[in-house]
């Protein structure tokens, strides 16, 4: 038996990470865009919001090795 699983697409993901942002969820917004950035087809300058998403989500944890990598990531495919 074959079973299909729905995936979800970059869009839902990002507006699922962005509603628990808001809500103060930090912790499950850094999964849902970790997640996001799994997608393999995404163009660059999606991988760039993603990745400022994300450190917006380790600012709040005041995870600032990780704000800077994210940050760093997201200059890189803006510029791609």
């Amino acid at each position: 038996m074959i079973i299909i699983m729905q995936v979800p697409d970059f869009n839902t993901l990002k507006e699922a990470g962005n509603k628990l942002f808001k809500e103060g969820r930090i912790s499950e917004a850094l999964d849902v865009y970790t997640k996001a950035l799994g997608i393999v087809d995404i163009k660059d300058g999606d991988k760039a919001v993603i990745f400022k998403n994300r450190a917006a989500c380790h600012l709040k944890t005041e995870d600032y090795q990780s704000v800077i990598d994210d940050c760093t990531s997201c200059k890189f495919h803006m510029y791609r």
